[in-house]
């Protein structure tokens, strides 16, 4: 499988501290935040979550497998969709995690231009 256009959310993920992900399986990753970055309408920042709100184009299963790898790879954050209201919360239980959601909300923010 050809991956592009994923190399900023390689870079993404490379910057989360506590992210386990390699080779293929990485690559994978990125890819899936990369299809659904067009779909994204808005990130809001709370000190210990991101919200992201996607738009009707958003494509679901993808948000399904993006989700179901972060939480095995990433269990110390949490990750919790409202497929109603199209919104992905992504919680940092743990204050030292800030820095990852840090680096997921500037990912995403660049996608809104």
């Amino acid at each position: 499988m050809a991956i592009q256009s994923c190399d900023g959310f390689d870079e993404v993920l490379a910057g989360i501290p506590s992210c386990a992900l390699a080779g293929d399986t990485r690559e994978r990753q990125a890819a899936r935040y990369q299809r659904v970055t067009s779909a994204v309408a808005r990130v809001l920042r709370e000190p210990r979550v991101v919200h992201i709100d996607f738009d009707a184009h958003v494509h679901l299963a993808t948000i399904d497998e993006l989700i179901a790898v972060e939480r095995e790879c990433c269990p110390s954050l949490g990750f919790s969709w409202n497929q109603h209201a199209r919104r992905l919360s992504i919680t940092a239980p743990d204050p030292s995690m800030s820095s990852a959601l840090d680096t997921i909300e500037a990912g995403l923010r660049g996608a809104l231009g």
